[in-house]
This record gives C-alpha cells, structure tokens and sequence, in this order.
C-alpha cells in the first residue's frame, strides 16, 4: 500500500483552465479513506496552494503539503509554515540583476513563504495572476526582500506567447552558464523560468516529508508532468504522469495515464496504481 501520494497540480490535478475535475476530487476522497495521505506538491505559493486545499476540501487531501517547488512545508491542521528553504542573498541580487538585463522581454517575480512581489505590473502579471489565483504586491526594489526569498521566477510577457517553449527554453539556455553558485533554474511550464536554491527541489522536500512521517519512498507515490516534477518523481517509489507529461517525465515513470489532466488522467492513475493496490 502507498501510504504517501504526492500530486502536482498545474497539468496534472489541476486541467488547463485549472478547474478540478471532479473524478480527480472523488479519486483523492477514497485514497484518502483507504489510508493514503494525498499531499499537494507544487510550485505555487502560500496563497494559490490555500486556494486549492479550499477547493478541494479536508476530505480529500492530507495535513501536510510542499510549495514553491519544495522551498516551503505548509501544515495545513495547524495553518501555518513549518519549514523554509531560503535562497542566499547575494545569489538572489544577482538573479536580480540577470532578470533587470532582460527586462524587455521578461517580467521578474520573487516568492517569500507568504508572498509574491514584482517590481512592475505588467500584460504577464495578469495572465499569471488569472492562472494562479494570486494577487502580487508591486514594490519599487525587489532588492530589499533579499534575505527572505524562496524562489525568483522570470515570466514572459504576454506579447511574446504564453505557449511558446522554445521561447523560454533558449532563455534557458541562455542563463544556465551565467546563475550564481548554488542555484539552479528549470522551465516549470511554458512561460516561467524558476530559480531558486540548488539543494532545494520537490524531490528533497518529499524526502524530508516521508521522514517526518515515518513513510519511506516505497511506500510513496507521486504524479507530475513537467521539469519541476522531475526530482519529486525520481524519488518515489511509484512515480506516474499523466498523458500530457513531457517526454523526459514520462521515461521517469512507471506509469503513464491514456488520459491527460483535462479528462482526469489523475483519477485514472489513482484508480489504477493505489486503489487497486490497497
């Protein structure tokens, strides 16, 4: 039996017009039933991953969840952070500094356990906020939340496509000879580039998570589709995707849905690789 389940939620639990579909909700409500704690595991922030636990209902989800792609653990009885994985200061000035080079075609935001900044209000910040059911707090030098930061993400403007990958993959590629020492960037989806500690990643906060609990990773399965996924993935002891994953998150898995996170592809692995093997 897999005692831990852990769930992404953009193109997995979430469809692309993140609504949940209810076969998700139902799927997660038995696990849960049988003895499965299903934990949310996303890049999001304190206030969307609320938004969603809200949605979902303390029926079908566990006490703890993991965001900011692991910089955060958020106890969800006891409402409140439990554990922080900051960036260094000087690396996230100097993120600063790669993102304000680029300003023209990127749109810098900085994550704290609690809060998003930006240092202006842009077509992207809507889209994002619209998409994340988040709001952003403008301030005028991002500079000075240094020592509090998680995670900084570059987010491209809505001029140049919110569903172009190769845009945001060549940025990639562009950074990745020039992020400070001890960071490390990744494309969380098709328009956000993420950086934050290179020690820190879903993967490790699941770790820590199973330890606290008791739970080892065989006894763990996870669900995800995109890079970000990737560490979370390789950890569990039964890692799946949905049927939209990309490519290199589907050679990491042992199971692959027929059907993709707009028909519920979830309920289906969960159908299929915890309940039927309660």
């Amino acid at each position: 039996m897999y005692r831990l389940l852990a769930l992404d939620l953009d193109g997995t639990i979430l469809a692309d017009d993140k609504s949940v579909p209810p076969c998700n909700r139902e799927a997660l409500k038995r696990a849960k039933a049988q003895g499965t704690a299903p934990v949310i595991c996303t890049g999001r922030a304190l206030p969307g991953l609320k938004t969603i636990l809200q949605e979902l209902g303390p029926e079908a989800v566990g006490r703890y969840h993991i965001g900011l792609n692991g910089g955060i653990l958020y106890d969800s009885r006891e409402d409140k952070v439990v554990q922080v994985h900051r960036m260094e200061p000087e690396a996230v000035r100097r993120v600063l500094e790669l993102g304000r080079a680029r300003r023209g075609r990127v749109n810098l935001q900085l994550y704290t356990e609690d809060g998003i900044y930006t240092e202006k209000r842009c077509a992207s910040t809507a889209v994002y906020e619209r998409l994340s059911r988040c709001r952003l707090q403008e301030i005028q030098d991002l500079t000075v939340l240094a020592d509090k930061v998680v995670k900084l993400i570059l987010i491209f403007h809505e001029s140049e496509g919110l569903k172009d990958y190769g845009t945001v993959n060549a940025l990639a590629r562009e950074l990745a000879t020039q992020l400070p020492p001890g960071t490390v960037g990744c494309c969380s989806c098709e328009y956000l580039y993420e950086v934050l500690s290179a020690d820190c990643s879903k993967g490790t906060a699941l770790e820590q998570l199973g330890k606290r609990l008791g739970i080892s990773r065989e006894e763990t399965a996870a669900l995800g589709d995109n890079e970000n996924d990737a560490a979370m993935l390789a950890y569990a002891g039964m890692p799946a995707t949905t049927a939209n994953g990309t490519e290199r998150i589907k050679d990491l898995c042992r199971y692959v849905s027929r059907l993709d996170n707009n028909q519920g592809g979830a309920a289906e692995i969960i159908e299929k690789m915890i309940l039927l093997h309660a």
